[in-house]
């Protein structure tokens, strides 16, 4: 292929010696016909679930026995905030924690780390920053320097920033609860029950603390003690706009009515109805309550209602801040506007990117905004002009995959090559459009697929595009066995592309999507369809061995392993199958509901399950489905990823490692967001890609004692398969195919687009 439609490499010099002696080389390990082995020749976790039976398991590695943090990437977390600032200081909440930055020119103050997202706004008085956080603690950090001053637990309070009112920081809180926490020590000096959560910023106006609820309450509640001075209800109520200096609330129900609210009792100053679509304040300066309405933006007297000007050509997105006589609006269309407050004159206009995420602050001569995970912007604010942009590189990343001393992972346009030990970016290759799930590394390739199902294969050692084509939509990886990637589309199609193009060696229809990416052993590819049909395909020529229809709703992964199909069931129950022909060969219907892909190591099989109000892991005989162990586990659990120590899985932000042989809990790691995605295992190192916009690599590293390649905690079970010449991998080894309602374990790290990966196990495909 020549230059032209080349995935551009990032200028970031690209670090050779790859291929050299790497943290994971020499872990040894096959499945049967369909091992893919790195450029040098060593098993690894080198695709979804480690390999292309995609058994969860590499055999002979031992995972990490503690969490310590061994590197994240990148240095800085993911945006995760509107900016706030005071006194050249930029403040912004991130994945993990807040940062400082200068407001000159972008620089790193101070990063203040926290156990998880910072998501609202900071709030900035007296020299010290107040932020609430995703760990349930309220912070005060000094704004000096970022040094704590104190926290206070108030359960749920991430949502919603600290308003500072008289020495007292007032916060809602998912728990039902609004706090008063004294402004020097965070102790709490009062707390009132609501009727519900409350998920909106307190307003202090005139010794009322107004608040509102997701039950659509409004409280006037006593600044001194909590006491409740009055309350007003109404229909899908907007957020509260306050006006501290007149003593008014502002609020709009879902009846198309502004009502401005007397502080001090709660009774209708005034009321404005609007005909054209519910109004909703945005904000109060200088006696003006400006306000969306009808797609246009209004300017009207706080003191009675009356319109002042209107500016029809200005859809505000509930993006806006005021400052030096200037209103700033961000727009449906990703527009920022400057507006004269006085007469809503326009003073310029900047078109945002796309990924514009509604963080947006205005002081000191500059606009500030966030844009998605990995860029802040400083614009002039008397011209429009850009500054600076600082980037950090975070994105939703997908799961990791590792081979040869390198970590691969896929991002929302490009995929990055790490290295293992210390997480330093080796280089990154552009891919316009999201990568779907982990990518696939095999024979010095890397190969990935795009949501518009464009699959890439890329250079190892640099990540030089070697070949493209394009399929139909997608959002399930690749699976690559013997030279082949296989790949399931949206068009009901699975494909086989080969040779130095990767033209098409055959496609074969299935009777809808298909679930998961395919699993490929001894010369046969299964994958299974969103209407529970199993499909055994010959993996030469895509010739149909059998189908099978599930006599359930078949959500979690297939298994094939010691010569039986394992399949979990989300309405109950796992089934092992017969490879011949997908007859049943045994049933288990007394599991609860199957949350996870199912992995076999030895003579057993190893399933996560919801069971009621907590997960737990379960272990069944791999030959009569009789269960040998099970332990409940908090969170809800996603696939395992098996090494011969332990299980390792994922719930929340989580990152948990559990016994083999009883499942008793052995360590948690926290992540500041969601891990939608399995980990990958390496020597003493599992891996994994946090919602925080980072990748993570934790534990000892490759001074953990490796256990003797074949030892495992299940032992060798050989072929239990009842079918008179069946053939199986080998016995120590599985094959998962699809995903479980933690759908995330294919999506790989996609944060928000996770499900978009399966759809919705109803979506008729037809």
């Amino acid at each position: 292929m020549g230059d032209e439609g080349q995935i551009p490499v990032s200028r970031r010099q690209v670090v050779q010696g790859i291929g050299a002696a790497g943290l994971l080389s020499g872990l040894g390990s096959t499945a049967t016909g369909s091992q893919a082995t790195s450029g040098g020749g060593s098993a690894s976790w080198s695709q979804y679930a480690a390999d292309a039976a995609n058994t969860g398991y590499v055999p002979g590695v031992t995972g990490p026995t503690d969490n310590t943090e061994q590197w994240r990437f990148p240095e800085l977390p993911g945006f995760r905030s509107p900016p706030a600032g005071a006194d050249g200081t930029v403040y912004v909440g991130t994945g993990r924690g807040v940062l400082a930055l200068s407001a000159t020119d972008g620089s790193v103050d101070w990063e203040f780390d926290t156990a998880a997202a910072v998501t609202e706004a900071p709030t900035v008085a007296s020299g010290t920053v107040y932020v609430t956080c995703s760990d349930s603690q309220v912070y005060a950090l000094d704004a000096a320097d970022g040094s704590e001053q104190w926290a206070t637990d108030t359960a749920h309070p991430e949502g919603t920033t600290p308003t500072v009112a008289g020495g007292t920081v007032y916060v809602a809180s998912g728990d039902e609860n609004v706090y008063a926490l004294d402004q020097a020590d965070g102790s709490v000096q009062w707390a009132f029950e609501t009727d519900e959560q409350v998920f909106d910023s307190p307003a202090v106006v005139d010794g009322t603390v107004a608040v509102k609820t997701k039950a659509e309450t409004v409280y006037g509640l006593h600044v001194s003690d909590g006491t409740v001075r009055w309350t007003f209800e109404r229909e899908s109520l907007s957020d509260l706009v306050s006006a501290p200096s007149d003593g008014t609330v502002y609020v709009a129900s879902g009846d198309d009515i502004l009502y401005a609210l007397d502080a001090a009792d709660g009774t209708e100053r005034w009321t404005r109805r609007n005909r054209g679509g519910s109004p909703y304040p945005e904000t109060v300066a200088d006696g003006t309550l400006y306000t969306s309405m009808a797609d246009s933006l209004y300017a009207l007297d706080a003191a009675d209602g009356n319109e002042q000007w209107v500016d029809e050509t200005v859809e505000t997105l509930g993006s806006v801040a005021v400052a030096d006589g200037t209103l700033y609006v961000v727009t449906y269309d990703e527009v920022l506007y400057a507006l004269d407050l006085a007469d809503g004159t326009q003073l310029w206009t900047v078109s945002l990117p796309a990924e514009f995420d509604g963080g947006l602050a205005a002081f000191d001569g500059r606009v500030y905004v966030t844009r998605s995970l990995d860029s802040l912007v400083a614009i002039d604010a008397s011209s429009g002009t850009e500054q600076w942009d600082i980037e950090t590189e975070a994105d939703e990343y997908s799961s990791p995959v590792v081979a040869d001393g390198t970590v691969y992972v896929g991002g929302s346009e490009t995929v990055r090559a790490l290295d293992a030990t210390d997480g330093t970016e080796q280089w990154s290759a552009e891919t316009p459009g999201t990568v779907a799930g982990p990518v696939a590394v095999a024979d010095g390739t890397v190969y990935a697929v795009t949501e518009v199902g464009t699959v890439y294969a890329l250079d190892a050692t640099d990540g030089t595009e070697q070949w493209a084509v394009q399929l139909a939509e997608t959002d399930i990886p690749p699976t690559v066995a013997d030279g082949t990637v296989y790949v399931c589309c949206w068009d009901k199609q699975l494909y086989a592309l080969g040779g130095d193009d990767g033209s098409q060696q055959w496609a074969v229809s299935t009777s809808r999507s298909a679930r998961g990416p395919p699993a490929v052993a001894d010369g046969t590819v299964y994958v299974r369809d969103n209407n529970s049909r199993v499909y055994a395909i010959d993996a030469t020529d895509g010739t149909q061995q059998w189908v099978e229809w599930g006599p359930l709703e078949f959500y979690s992964a297939l298994t094939v392993a010691n010569g039986l199909v394992y399949v979990g069931s989300y309405e109950g129950g796992i089934y092992a199958l017969d490879p011949a022909d997908g007859s049943d060969v045994w049933e288990q219907p007394d599991t609860g509901d199957i949350s996870g892909s199912p992995t076999v190591v030895g003579c057993s099989v190893y399933i996560s399950r919801e069971s009621g109000a907590r997960d737990s892991f379960l272990a069944l005989d791999a030959a009569t489905g009789e269960q040998q162990w099970t332990e409940t586990a908090e969170g809800n659990l996603g696939s395992l990823s098996v090494a011969a120590n332990a299980l390792y899985t994922s719930s929340g932000g989580d990152i948990h490692a559990d016994d083999l042989t009883d499942g008793t809990r052995l360590w948690t790691f926290e992540t500041g967001d969601y891990v939608s995605g399995s980990v990958a295992v390496g020597q003493g190192t599992v891996y994994a890609s946090s919602d925080d916009g980072l990748v993570y690599a934790i534990g000892e590293g490759s001074e953990a004692t490796t256990t003797p390649t074949g030892e495992t905690a299940g032992g060798s079970c050989g072929s239990l398969g009842r079918a008179t010449g069946a053939t199986s991998p080998t016995p120590d080894r599985a094959v998962t195919v699809g995903a479980g309602p933690g759908f995330g374990v294919l999506t790989g790290g996609l944060g928000a687009l996770g499900y978009a990966l399966y759809r919705s196990v109803t979506a008729d495909d037809d």
